[in-house]
């Protein structure tokens, strides 16, 4: 017999007394950008200008433990994200271009994100209660990266975002402050937005051959099994 999804299964039964509503899966659509990327083209400080769109995947916040993204009675569900950024990356920033790897830095005058915001609900946060409210944001910074060059496709195992400007508006109706699980959330969605990006502007200089497989842009062209928060300067 089929079973019905947990999502639904809460619509269902909560459907006259809550409005529950099953939220329509997001994974990451990829970026959707134009870089100046020409094939075999680096070098220490060549420069990329980059216009960056992006459709995030549903993210989890909880406003209690904004570092916590998974399922719980606390959770918040952001959906029908939108992404849109200038940048311009720097192959080899610091001179750090070797045979392995390199290290991309970029430089994002100005940014956009935007998204709806509501409680999550049924077994696997798959559905929401209303009200949903909308999320507006914008930003500016770095990002560093670095790139494994030795991996096919090439992919990013050490990256951080570094924002220098944030503001961020959430609509009004919830009955709780979820400011800083949003601002969380949204960093995280930029975050694997722009290593993507550089996954993507890497492999178009070195390897434009490369294939980028779902499972590839689902992980935001971080390397599978090696990748960690850039510590360093």
């Amino acid at each position: 017999m089929r079973q019905i999804p947990s999502a639904l299964a809460c619509c269902m039964t909560l459907a006259l007394l809550s409005g529950c509503t099953e939220t329509p899966e997001q994974p990451d659509a990829g970026v959707q950008s134009a870089c100046s990327v020409v094939p075999g083209q680096a070098g220490p400080g060549l420069t990329l200008s980059c216009d960056i769109e992006g459709t995030p995947a549903n993210a989890l916040v909880n406003p209690v433990d904004p570092a916590d993204s998974s399922c719980s009675l606390l959770s918040f569900t952001l959906f029908e994200q939108e992404l849109a950024a200038s940048a311009t990356l720097i192959y080899g920033e610091n001179n750090e271009d070797w045979n392995d790897a390199v290290r991309i830095g970029a430089v994002i005058p100005s940014g956009q994100h935007s998204g709806r915001l509501a409680k999550s609900a049924g077994a696997e946060c798959g559905a929401t209660l209303p009200p949903a409210v909308q999320v507006a944001t914008t930003f500016a910074g770095r990002h560093t990266a670095y790139v494994n060059k030795e991996a096919d496709p090439m992919c990013v195992f050490r990256s951080r975002l570094d924002l220098s400007s944030f503001a961020q508006t959430v609509g009004v109706g919830l009955d709780i402050d979820v400011s800083l699980a949003t601002r969380a959330g949204t960093e995280t969605a930029i975050a694997r937005q722009m290593d993507l990006e550089v996954a993507r502007a890497v492999n178009g200089i070195l390897n434009p051959s490369a294939v980028f497989t779902a499972a590839f842009e689902a992980r935001a062209g971080r390397c599978l099994g090696d990748y960690e928060p850039f510590t360093g300067p």
